[in-house]
């Protein structure tokens, strides 16, 4: 994680509970890392959708990173203004 935090990858997600996240921030704290290349973690990975099954947290995952990279905060259609084609 080291080298995906220092090298310029888009986007570093991390799988694991709240606990798992605030040890691998010190973690990487104690390698040397400081707060900005920390804070670039996306950890617990994934959109709040509530997912239950393996397949609802890869879904989540994926919404989540396609959000990132597009450099928007993921929100409800509904909420979005209509268009006109």
């Amino acid at each position: 994680m080291h080298a995906a935090l220092t090298t310029g990858i888009a986007y570093v997600g991390a799988l694991g509970s709240r606990r798992t996240q605030a040890r691998r921030a010190q973690a990487l704290a104690e390698a040397g890392l400081d707060e900005a290349h920390i804070g670039r973690i996306h950890g617990p990975i994934g959109l709040d959708l509530v997912a239950r099954t393996p397949a609802e947290r890869a879904l989540a995952a994926c919404a989540e990173v396609l959000a990132a990279l597009d450099g928007r905060e993921a929100r409800v259609l509904r909420d979005k203004a209509a268009t006109k084609p």
